[in-house]
């Protein structure tokens, strides 16, 4: 076993929120999508599994086009709406099957037992409605509540995401707020049915820095007060590493390694995430010391309908090889609850993120 290959600790030992591997809250298994006329097919998603423990927050990371939001919108039925299908895999919240409900069903899911925040909030929040309209609404159609409680409920979400003067802001529409302050407008509407599961698609991307900080500071804060669970899509590994328990790395459509911060940041096992912690500089706010100068990882994500039928990292990857690389590799457990997808996993030393 190479140094790669070892463990430090579990997410207990860490200080983290251990997930019970036996009953995650969320779990999503064997996941893919295509797009495309079906005598066609492009595969966008391949064989995604990834679970969310109880109390835990789970990153999905990966450059652009790599799967992540796509996964969290087929995971919640949403591709068919934009012309795609999903073609297999199971998705559970809790005791419910997910994928076995109809449009009308996972309608009361979503916003209800699931909230979502998305990318640029100054765009998500309908600009013709008041953003207590858009809190308001939320409760009423799933709590069946009248509008004074909705009000009053209102203000208090508004309130517990440190907007200030809350009741008077609840009737003024979102061109008169920040990006910031949209961002938790959108978490407010996410939290307003006290959800179980939160999934934030890069929740700080449109923020400059000391929003970001803000921003991720009220989502731990929420976590520790509700024991909510979370699903964070980020490209940032700084943020990953502020907030999550488990990290998730996706490249090119599936995952290509699964295991706890620590784990990930000290011993990465897949070249892919090497490589994206020798392209920054520093983790969060925490300048890295590393053996090496920052490199960045040659060449571009795959086309959709143009992935390589063998390992789809090859063309970027420093130690591809034909005779170990030449056949697909699958997602393979390695001890201490990891996964990674890599022939060679087994066999190299990727330098990891060592921080003063």
């Amino acid at each position: 076993m190479t140094r790669g290959m070892k463990i430090l600790h579990d997410t207990a030992a860490a200080g983290g929120h251990p997930a019970d591997p036996k009953s995650p809250l969320f779990s999503v298994e064997g996941l893919s999508v295509e797009f495309g006329p079906r005598r066609a097919p492009v595969r966008v998603l391949d064989d995604v599994s990834f679970a969310v423990g109880h109390n835990e927050t789970v990153g999905l990371v990966g450059e652009s086009g790599s799967g992540k939001t796509m996964s969290c919108m087929a995971a919640l039925g949403l591709v068919e709406a934009q012309g795609g299908r999903r073609t297999s895999g199971t998705v559970r919240l809790g005791d419910t099957e997910l994928s076995a409900l109809s449009d009308r069903q996972m309608r009361q899911i979503l916003g209800n037992r699931v909230g979502m925040i998305f990318q640029q909030p100054t765009r998500s929040l309908d600009p013709a409605f008041t953003v207590g309209d858009h809190i308001v609404e939320t409760l009423r159609r799933h709590r069946r509540v009248d509008r004074r409680t909705a009000r009053r409920r209102a203000v208090e979400l508004l309130d517990r995401v440190r907007i200030a003067n809350a009741e008077r802001r609840l009737d003024d529409y979102p061109h008169q707020f920040s990006g910031g302050m949209c961002q938790r407008v959108m978490i407010a509407v996410a939290l307003a049915c006290d959800p179980e599961l939160l999934i934030a698609d890069e929740p700080t991307t449109a923020l400059d820095v000391t929003v970001q900080a803000r921003i991720l500071a009220l989502l731990r804060e929420i976590r520790e007060d509700t024991g909510i669970s979370v699903v964070l899509v980020s490209h940032d590994l700084g943020v990953i590493a502020e907030v999550c328990d488990r990290v998730v790395v996706m490249y090119a459509g599936q995952v290509v390694e699964r295991a706890t911060v620590e784990d990930l940041f000290r011993w990465p096992l897949h070249p892919y995430t090497a490589g994206l912690m020798a392209s920054i500089p520093h983790i969060g706010h925490v300048r890295i010391r590393r053996s090496r100068r920052l490199e960045a990882i040659p060449g571009r994500v795959p086309e959709p309908g143009a992935m390589p039928p063998d390992c789809r990292f090859h063309d970027r990857c420093p130690h591809y090889t034909a005779d170990t690389c030449d056949a697909p590799p699958v997602l393979e457990p390695v001890a201490g609850g990891r996964g990674v997808r890599c022939h060679r996993a087994g066999t190299l030393s990727l330098e990891g993120v060592r921080t003063r």
